[in-house]
């Protein structure tokens, strides 16, 4: 090997590789699919490996076995001899879309051939319930069979604190995760992602996931912060036959139907009591 790293297999199969790249829409498996026919189109993998790039997929010459982009529509792929499955922003994977299916249908797909399937995300938007969500419980839990890796920057919590936002991008970039001390890899410009965290048309939560790799429950038309508004938690309760605004949010089977009841106090503040209830919770409808 003239110490240059050699590969090895890990272990074999009696069925033709069957690789998929799995995305929630086309144009998003091509984030994948696109680099890898980027980086074999002038290859010396294309000879020694047999290869046979196309627009739609990639397959061997002389022997049975291929690479494609699907989607997670979960039906149509039922029972394909999947060796290897890759997940396409599994922070997107929710059970409204399919995700959950989807998910579902390959883990089941590689169980039977011996395979394996990789998962590549953002930071979760957490309470969403994401598949990337999930992962990230299960890791936390130490559930068998799962190798979790996440690298992230450090928690900033004022995104205009330049220094500290260029850190901890530092390390959520980092060439070598491992050194403390490692730069960032070369093809990201720190000072323009500095710049992106720090535009107030950007909420933090979307900044903080998608920049610094760290999970965030402040959904992206959030009004405030989560943290903003906890600290405006109080004990003082509206009085009987107080003048109150009334908002209803109503649902019956998939969403939770919530009353918010707020009074403007004698001091001018606003008092906010609100009740939630979650129809799958209970097992019935919100009547």
């Amino acid at each position: 090997s003239h110490g240059e790293p050699v590969g090895v297999p890990r272990y074999m199969t009696d069925f033709p590789a069957l690789v998929q790249v799995i995305g929630t829409a086309e144009s998003q498996t091509d984030n994948l699919y696109g680099y890898l026919c980027q980086m074999l189109a002038e290859s010396p993998a294309l000879d020694e490996f047999g290869l046979d790039v196309r627009k739609a997929n990639i397959v061997l010459k002389d022997k049975p076995g291929k690479l494609e982009p699907q989607t997670t529509a979960a039906g149509t792929r039922e029972g394909a001899r999947v060796t290897c499955s890759l997940h396409e922003e599994t922070q997107h994977w929710r059970e409204s879309n399919g995700g959950h299916a989807a998910d579902a249908v390959q883990r089941r797909n590689v169980a039977k051939t011996g395979g394996r399937t990789v998962a590549l995300t953002n930071a979760p938007l957490l309470g969403q319930q994401s598949i990337a969500e999930l992962d990230m419980i299960s890791a936390r839990k130490g559930e068998k069979g799962l190798l979790y890796q996440a690298v992230r920057g450090a928690m900033v919590d004022d995104l205009n604190d330049r220094a500290a936002v260029l850190e901890s991008l530092r390390q959520a970039y980092a060439e070598n995760p491992e050194d403390p001390d490692s730069p960032a890899v070369s093809y990201v410009g720190l000072e323009r992602l500095a710049d992106e965290c720090a535009d107030p048309a950007i909420p933090p939560g979307t900044a903080r996931r998608f920049y610094l790799n760290i999970p965030d429950d402040t959904p992206d038309d959030c009004w405030v912060e989560r943290k903003d508004w906890l600290e405006c938690k109080g004990d003082e309760v509206i009085p009987d036959g107080a003048d109150v605004f009334l908002g209803v949010d109503v649902a019956l089977f998939r969403d939770n139907t919530a009353v918010a009841v707020v009074h403007r106090n004698e001091d001018e503040n606003f008092v906010v009591q609100a009740t939630a209830w979650d129809p799958r919770a209970s097992g019935a409808d919100v009547d």
